[in-house]
């Protein structure tokens, strides 16, 4: 199998990085990826530079076209279907380093939420943010719900999908990783204990 040859190795951690897409498929005998993006406009993952993979290889993304929202493009140093195939077998996934996201003091990413203590509206502690989505009907947060029959609220076991609109969301601290929700307890109901 070719070699892939990064454009240069990645420095910084993989922790302080953001998964901005994933190589889904081959395109074409030439080399050619499918890449579904987690940016707002699909063929605004070529604006971040050099993406990156978990082990450190660096490409160059260089869009072909988008179709059914997902971009085709071509990576520098994937000349060839065998090393197209590899990383999509493997569900490459591309990563920015944190620092090239645009500040925003009135903005968060998903990414600086993960982790966060989520608390209802009567600021009762009831989980932790695990994953963001969106299945078209609205964003959820995806929350690891505490025990409620532990002392410690560290036994996690259950999830809930709750609301993450802007109807929902009553604070969001990314500094303090805590989110306040707006609630309802059924949404709760049979999970945590």
């Amino acid at each position: 199998m070719p070699s892939l040859m990064p454009t240069k190795p990645m420095t910084q951690k993989l922790e302080a990085a953001i998964a901005i897409g994933v190589v889904t498929a081959a395109h074409g005998i030439k080399g050619g990826v499918k890449i579904k993006t987690f940016t707002a406009n699909p063929t605004n993952i070529a604006d971040y530079g050099t993406v990156f993979t978990a082990d450190g290889r660096g490409f160059a993304i260089s869009i072909d076209r988008t179709s059914n929202g997902v971009v085709i493009a071509s990576l520098s140093g994937v000349a060839d279907r065998t090393t197209a195939e590899a990383l999509a077998a493997g569900k490459t996934t591309l990563y920015i380093p944190r620092h090239q996201l645009p500040a925003d003091d009135e903005a968060w990413y998903h990414a600086d939420l993960l982790g966060a203590v989520i608390y209802d509206q009567t600021d009762k502690a009831i989980g932790e943010a695990v994953a963001f989505h969106d299945f078209g009907g609205g964003e959820l947060v995806e929350v690891a719900l505490y025990n409620s029959n532990s002392d410690n609220n560290d036994n996690k076991h259950k999830t809930a999908m709750l609301p993450f609109s802007s109807e929902a969301r009553l604070a969001i601290d990314p500094t303090a990783k805590r989110i306040q929700l707006a609630i309802d307890p059924i949404w709760l109901a049979g999970g945590g204990g």
